[in-house]
């Protein structure tokens, strides 16, 4: 029989998994950025900058933004060193991959998140990982080396989101869900009936 803390125990594992998963696939270090969901409240957004030998800490400061109703997310791009404000244009160091952010119809007409991946993984390159953002999907496809012509990216991406029906959402400083956190829904998308979500690797 299971216990009443079996549900937040399962979340926990997977919150650390998903979380180690992350920084182990993006080399060096990542920042993390935190904010309350729109018209849910108030409060600073909040960045730090975590490297793999930080999974601990990284878990522990996830955790402390779902207990308070808090999203988090990560930047792909490298950002400059001891950045802690969330990342602008001008923080950007160099592009680590390239991603699509492929979100429910804003129209309110039904998502096939099914037919969405059959895509994605019938790409002549499919994406290194595709994370599910608790509503959307987020595919990443991570490079080699680290780029510099940010704007080349950019460009990518672009035609990307274009491609895969993505949301525009192509800038280098554009962050993503972090896997293993609780998407929390701001007072819009509460309203309407969205009720918090953990995000996970999909692939």
């Amino acid at each position: 029989m299971k216990g009443p803390n079996d549900a937040d125990a399962s979340d926990q594992v997977q919150r650390r998994q998903d979380i180690h998963r992350l920084l182990s696939a993006i080399v060096g270090p990542v920042q993390f950025v935190s904010m309350v969901p729109r018209g849910t409240g108030d409060g600073p957004i909040r960045a730090e900058i975590f490297d793999a030998v930080d999974l601990p800490a990284a878990v522990a400061w996830v955790a402390r933004n779902d207990a308070e109703g808090r999203a988090s997310y990560y930047s792909l791009s490298v950002v400059r060193d001891g950045l802690r404000k969330k990342a602008t244009k001008s923080d950007i160091v160099a592009a680590r991959g390239l991603f699509v952010d492929i979100d429910p119809p804003k129209d309110g007409e039904a998502f096939d998140k099914a037919w969405h991946l059959d895509r994605l993984y019938g790409l002549e390159v499919p994406p290194s990982f595709i994370v599910d953002s608790g509503n959307g999907l987020q595919p990443v496809w991570l490079f080699d080396q680290p780029e510099h012509d940010l704007a080349r990216v950019e460009g990518v991406n672009r035609g990307l989101a274009e491609k895969l029906a993505g949301d525009h959402c192509f800038n280098i400083d554009r962050i993503l869900r972090v896997p293993g956190s609780l998407n929390t829904p701001d007072a819009k998308k509460a309203a309407a009936g969205r009720v918090p979500v953990r995000a996970r690797f999909i692939t």
